[in-house]
């Protein structure tokens, strides 16, 4: 069973998309920041991680070039979900490393997709 580390501030979204992620099979970590995240990937084997864009402590591009600059999370697939799609972020995050971005709010059937099809892509298949 895949595992995903779900990664927001709001408490909700967590759970929603946990929610979501758990109806198809999958099983769930949480953290409520960036940092929260980092410090959870240190002893949690994941598969994928969903990060927020706008969250304190740590946001999620900063989260997505720490994981790129780190040996041991370098091929982590991380996939983005923000509010602020447009405005010159997608390019900012998918530079910054993120492997999908998904506009707030999520459908499952496009959360599903998106990292099946990421997960896809990370197994070469």
């Amino acid at each position: 069973m895949r595992k995903v580390l779900v990664v927001d501030d709001s408490l909700c979204t967590r759970k929603l998309l946990s929610m979501m992620l758990k109806c198809h099979g999958f099983t769930t970590g949480e953290a409520e920041d960036g940092l929260d995240a980092l410090e959870k990937l240190g002893t949690m084997k994941v598969d994928l991680v969903i990060v927020e864009r706008e969250m304190p402590n740590m946001d999620g591009l900063s989260f997505v070039k720490s994981v790129r600059n780190s040996f041991h999370l370098l091929n982590m697939p991380v996939v983005m979900v923000t509010d602020r799609v447009g405005e010159g972020f997608e390019n900012d995050a998918l530079r910054a490393g993120a492997d999908l971005i998904l506009a707030k709010p999520v459908a499952a059937a496009a959360l599903i997709s998106g990292i099946e099809g990421v997960l896809r892509g990370r197994d070469g298949q």
